[in-house]
């Protein structure tokens, strides 16, 4: 477009800037959107709302404050995406968000005259819980009545993400609150999404980590995280790795080897079923890898002689099925590896592609050969 001498317009930008979001490049955006003020070029609320986006999604705070303040220089007024891009920029924050500032960034919003939304509060709820602040976080979620909002899926999914987030620390109380958050949903007819049960059950997989000393704890934790694999797959949603992981991994701090590898099979069946990848990841590899191995060792040890009648025939009963779900999982290994193997070799090739098209950018919009002069991250 350029090379054949017709200029961008503020439009054309915007178009860009959206594709620089989408794939992370915020400093990019930010660049550009400097260099357009630097020439005199136009600019307007929908540009600078997208580079405030960008610097959210990467949790860059200041990035996003600054960009906020460049906009009252150019006489635009921030709205409500502009202050919501903010209030995200706090939840994405790292390492942690700062509570008291994310709480700021709302009084800002409706100091300006701005009416918080849903979208307001969700980013909010989200902020608080991984600053830590459990209680503020459900607090929040409390008082979307009181604003005359109802909350939905994702304010309940970042109400129970703050109970993941802070379940090592709270323990049980955490895990508890996750699941009457599961249930306050389903008596509102809010329908949980893939990620809220990854949230949940990863809050009781933390919880039963924290209770690391309380052997009872421990199991309970692991039979409510295949508790909530199963009903997420009655939901027909379809399982994640990370929720597979917590899962599988709470299985393992509890010793029960056998309900692990028993769990997985059902999302690898439903997924082969579907026609869509397993939901696994090198993680996922890792844990199933120990998970066999404990159950071998287990196995042995039950094929020992024993005495007990019942019980003894109720135990080779149990054994024996755990041997066939481990043979279910060994004979499905070598794909699972392939998979994830295959899924690292696409990521690579992406962030070549993603490089390239980058140098590509720098050089139509900057002057050819100035990617190296531009320096990004922090200065």
């Amino acid at each position: 477009m350029i090379d054949a001498g017709v200029r961008p317009n503020t439009i054309t930008y915007s178009s860009v800037a959206t594709a620089l979001e989408r794939s992370g490049k915020w400093e990019l955006a930010t660049r550009l959107l400097a260099k357009l003020r630097a020439d005199g070029d136009a600019v307007d609320r929908i540009l600078c709302n997208t580079v405030v986006s960008a610097c959210a999604r990467a949790g860059e705070v200041g990035k996003a404050t600054a960009e906020l303040e460049a906009m009252r220089g150019d006489g635009i007024e921030a709205d409500r995406y502009s202050y919501n891009g903010l209030l995200t920029a706090h939840a994405n924050a790292k390492p942690a968000p700062d509570a008291a500032a994310a709480r700021g960034a709302l009084s800002a919003m409706e100091a300006a005259g701005v009416a918080p939304d849903l979208v307001s509060f969700n980013s909010l709820i989200t902020a608080l819980g991984r600053a830590g602040d459990l209680e503020g976080a459900l607090r929040t979620l409390k008082g979307l009545g009181s604003r005359g909002l109802k909350p939905d899926a994702y304010s309940y999914t970042a109400a129970i993400g703050a109970c993941a987030d802070n379940a090592a620390a709270s323990g049980a109380a955490a895990a508890a609150a996750a699941l009457g958050l599961l249930d306050e949903m389903s008596r509102r007819r809010v329908e949980p999404t893939a990620l809220t049960y990854s949230r949940a059950i990863a809050a009781a997989a933390a919880a039963g980590g924290a209770a690391s000393a309380d052997g009872g704890a421990v199991v309970e934790a692991s039979e409510r995280c295949v508790a909530l694999l199963e009903a997420m797959s009655e939901a027909m949603l379809p399982c994640t790795a990370p929720a597979l992981n917590a899962a599988l991994g709470a299985c393992a701090a509890a010793g029960r080897y056998g309900d692990g590898l028993a769990a997985v099979r059902g999302p690898l069946e439903e997924a082969d079923h579907a026609n869509r990848a397993a939901p696994v990841d090198a993680h996922t590899i890792a844990l199933l890898d120990d998970l066999l191995k404990a159950e071998e060792a287990a196995a042995s040890a039950a094929a020992a002689p024993v005495d007990g009648g019942g019980a003894a025939a109720e135990k080779r009963f149990g054994a024996a099925a755990a041997r066939g779900d481990a043979r279910a999982v060994r004979a499905a290994l070598p794909r699972l590896r392939e998979q994830v193997e295959k899924d690292a070799q696409r990521a690579e090739a992406a962030a070549r592609e993603t490089a390239a098209a980058e140098a590509r950018f720098v050089d139509l919009f900057f002057g050819k050969g100035k990617a190296k002069d531009l320096k990004f991250g922090d200065e």
